[in-house]
């Protein structure tokens, strides 16, 4: 495997790993907001518990995505999708 190809695949794995760093940190604020709301008002209604689910989670991930992107110029998009 030639020096280029291999440094191109490490990029890709640094990618996955900064995907599932940013996926985790939007998680977890998602989450404690989240859980600050339901102490405020000391009630839980299904449009939080779909966003706390659903929605939390996918934001993470786009977010985590699209830092991969932003900070990582040449990586195989493939890799970082299907690790991540």
């Amino acid at each position: 495997m030639s020096s280029e190809k291999r440094a191109y695949v490490l990029r890709s794995l640094i990618g996955v790993i900064l995907a599932l760093i940013v996926f985790l940190l939007v998680w977890f604020i998602g989450n404690a907001a989240s859980l600050v709301l339901d102490t405020v008002r000391g009630n839980r209604n299904s449009i939080q518990d779909f966003a706390r689910e659903i929605v939390i989670p996918a934001a993470g991930a786009f977010a985590g995505m699209m830092s991969v992107d932003k900070f990582i110029k040449k990586y195989n998009k493939h890799i970082v999708f299907y690790s991540f």
